[in-house]
C-alpha cells in the first residue's frame, strides 16, 4: 500500500473526448475512460456520443466560442473550469445524454451518471513515485523493456483507437491490432496478478474488450454462403473452353497463310521481307518480361538476337482492344488469370528499329488479329468494333441478379451490391449506384447536380479481387436513420435529398483454436463505411463511389 495519497484541485469526469460540434446532432466523441474515472461503470463506453451535459444540450459554436468555451467542454483540456464555474465538488453527480449505434438499425439515446473526481497520485513509504494505489513503482519495468508509466500510454492510445473504430483512422487492421495486443497480455496479467484493485481491474477490462473487438464476431458461413466461390470456378472453366473453341476457329480460318515456322524471323533489311508481309505468325507464351518501353512507348518484341526479332506496337488499336478485354475477363470473370500470351499477328510492310538495353536491334513490325491469354482467354481484335468481346463474354453480361424494388431500404441496396459482386453481375451493380451529386453553391445553399458521377468499373474489379481473395463473405452492419440534405424548397426546382450512413462487416477466414474458423475484421483493402442517398421519395441509392 502507498505511504501517501496526493488529491489534485482539477476536478473531472475522467473522461477524453473529441469535438463533433458541426455534426447532426453537434455531440461529443468520447475517446476512453480514465482507469479512475468516476465513469467508470456507469455504463459510458468509448465511442458513445454526449449530446447533452446535465440536461444541457450540446450545441454548435462559433470560431471564438470555441476558443472559449470549447475547451471547457467535458474531456477537454479546461473542464475542470467548467466545473469550478459551476461549484461543483467531488463525489458530485454528472449526468450525460448519450446517442449511441443501436445495432443492427438507428440510434438509440440513453442517460449516464458518474461522480466527479479529483486527480490522484501516490507515493510508498520510501516517497517513490506510484502508477497507482497499489503500484508499481513508476520506474519498475518487472522484467519487460519499458517502465509501466510509458507502457500503459501506448497501451491506452492504442486501445481508444480500437474502440473509437474511427472513420479518421482507415488504417486500422484488425489481425495486426490482434497481434500486437497478444503481445502485451503477459503484462497486463501481471498488472492484475501482482498489483491487484481497481486500477488494475480497469486495465484488464479496457484490454479485453479491446482483444474481443480485434478478434472480430464469429459467423457460421454455410455451403449456400459460399456457392459464389464455386460458381466463380465454373465461370472460369465455361469461359476457357469457349476461348479454346474460339481460337481453334481462328487458326483454322489462317490455314495457309501462316508463316510457319515463325522463327528464324526474316530480316527486315538483308531477308526476303516481301515475302512475308500481309502473312500471319504465331507469337507463342509471350510473357510480360519481353514488354519494352522506349521513350515511355510500349512494344512486344519477340525473338532473339540469333533468330530475329518481331514487333507489337502495344499502343495500337489491336493491342489496346487486347488489354481492354483483358480488363473485362479481369472484372467479370476473375483477377486470377496468368499473363501469358499467345498472339496472332499480321506482318507490316514497315519495319523498325527497337532500342533494347541500349542496343538497336532491327525487327518486323506486326499488327494484331486475335490473342489467346492464359490459355482463359480468347478475343479477336480486327474489325471496327472499338471493344470486341472476349469468347463467352454475352453471357457473363446478362444481368444475373435481382434488383431491389423501388421501395427498398438501404440495407437491401447494400445487400443487392454484394450479391452482384459474387455474382459476377456489373450490369446490375452499376444500377445501384447514385449518379447525382449534391454540392454547395458559392453562397453556401446546396445544389442537386443529376448526371454529374458515375461508379467506375475498376471498383467492381477490386471488388470481385477481395471476394476471391481474403474476403469471404460481407453483411450490412448498421444502418442509421435517414437525415434530410436539401428539403426541396432552397430554390425554385429544388430536389429532396435525404441520406444514411451504414457500416459493412467484413468476414475472412482465420486461424482459431480448433481450426479455421470465419471472423469479422477490418484493413485498409476494404470499406467499412458508406453512405446512401435518395431524391424525391425514390430508390435509395450508394453515393459512396468505392470498392467493397
Amino acid at each position: 500500500m502507498p505511504g501517501q495519497v496526493y488529491t489534485g484541485s482539477e476536478l473531472s469526469s475522467g473522461i477524453t473526448t473529441e469535438l463533433r460540434l458541426d455534426d447532426d446532432p453537434p455531440r461529443l466523441l468520447v475517446g476512453s475512460i480514465g482507469w479512475e474515472s468516476g465513469m467508470r461503470g456507469s455504463g459510458l463506453r468509448a465511442g458513445d456520443f454526449i449530446v447533452a451535459v446535465d440536461g444541457q444540450p450540446v450545441t454548435r459554436l462559433s470560431p471564438d466560442e470555441q476558443r472559449t468555451q470549447g475547451p471547457r467542454l467535458p474531456g477537454q483540456y479546461q473542464e475542470a473550469q467548467r466545473w469550478a464555474d459551476a461549484g461543483r465538488q467531488e463525489g458530485h453527480v454528472v449526468k450525460f445524454t448519450v446517442r449511441r449505434k443501436a445495432w443492427p438499425q438507428g440510434w438509440q439515446t440513453l442517460e449516464v451518471q458518474g461522480t466527479l473526481r479529483y486527480a490522484r497520485s501516490y507515493r510508498s513509504d520510501g516517497n517513490a513515485v506510484l502508477l497507482c494505489e497499489n503500484g508499481p513503482d513508476n520506474y519498475e519495468r518487472d522484467g519487460f523493456n519499458d517502465a509501466w508509466p510509458g507502457w500503459l500510454d501506448k497501451l491506452g492510445t492504442q486501445m481508444r483507437g480500437i474502440a473509437t473504430f474511427a472513420r479518421w483512422r482507415p488504417g486500422l487492421t484488425t489481425p495486426y491490432e490482434l497481434k500486437t495486443l497478444l503481445e502485451q497480455a503477459p503484462r497486463v496479467e501481471l498488472l492484475a496478478s501482482k498489483y491487484p484493485g481497481a486500477f488494475a481491474d480497469a486495465v484488464k477490462a479496457d484490454f479485453d474488450d479491446a482483444v474481443a473487438a480485434m478478434r472480430g464476431a464469429r459467423f457460421e458461413l454455410t455451403d449456400a454462403d459460399l456457392a459464389y466461390r464455386r460458381a466463380d470456378e465454373e465461370r472460369i472453366a465455361e469461359v476457357a473452353c469457349a476461348a479454346h473453341g474460339a481460337w481453334q476457329a481462328v487458326l483454322g480460318r489462317q490455314a495457309g497463310r501462316l508463316i510457319q515456322p515463325a522463327f528464324p524471323a526474316e530480316h527486315p533489311v538483308h531477308g526476303r521481307r516481301d515475302e512475308v508481309v500481309g502473312r500471319s505468325v504465331l507469337l507463342e507464351r509471350l510473357s510480360t518480361r519481353q514488354w519494352v518501353s522506349e521513350v515511355n512507348h510500349g512494344y512486344f518484341a519477340a525473338g532473339s538476337d540469333g533468330e530475329g526479332w518481331y514487333f507489337l506496337d502495344m499502343e495500337s488499336p489491336g493491342a489496346q482492344r487486347m488489354l481492354m478485354a483483358l480488363r473485362r475477363y479481369q472484372r467479370l470473370v476473375s483477377n486470377r488469370i496468368r499473363e501469358e500470351y499467345t498472339l496472332l499477328a499480321r506482318v507490316l510492310p514497315e519495319a523498325r528499329v527497337l532500342v533494347m538495353n541500349g542496343v538497336g536491334r532491327w525487327g518486323l513490325q506486326v499488327e494484331l488479329q486475335a490473342a489467346l491469354i492464359g490459355d482463359a482467354l480468347c478475343v479477336e481484335v480486327e474489325g471496327e468494333d472499338p471493344k470486341p468481346p472476349f469468347a463467352g463474354e454475352a453471357v457473363l453480361l446478362a444481368a444475373r441478379s435481382d434488383a431491389p424494388p423501388p421501395d427498398a431500404p438501404p440495407a437491401r441496396v447494400l445487400e443487392a451490391m454484394i450479391a452482384c459482386i459474387k455474382a459476377a453481375d456489373v450490369t446490375t451493380w452499376r444500377t445501384l449506384f447514385a449518379d447525382w451529386l449534391v454540392r454547395n453553391n458559392l453562397d453556401g445553399s446546396p445544389q442537386v447536380c443529376h448526371l454529374m458521377q458515375n461508379i467506375r468499373d475498376e471498383e467492381f474489379e477490386r471488388s470481385r479481387a477481395s471476394f476471391g481473395g481474403r474476403l469471404f463473405d460481407a453483411r450490412v452492419a448498421w444502418v442509421g436513420d435517414a437525415r434530410v440534405l436539401t428539403t426541396g424548397k432552397e430554390y425554385e426546382g429544388a430536389s429532396k435529398v435525404e441520406e444514411v450512413e451504414a457500416e459493412i462487416q467484413h468476414i475472412g477466414r482465420f486461424d482459431g483454436e480448433q481450426g479455421p474458423e470465419y471472423r469479422g475484421f477490418m484493413d485498409v483493402t476494404v470499406n467499412r463505411f458508406w453512405t446512401l442517398q435518395r431524391i424525391d421519395g425514390g430508390p435509395w441509392r450508394i453515393a459512396t463511389l468505392q470498392s467493397i
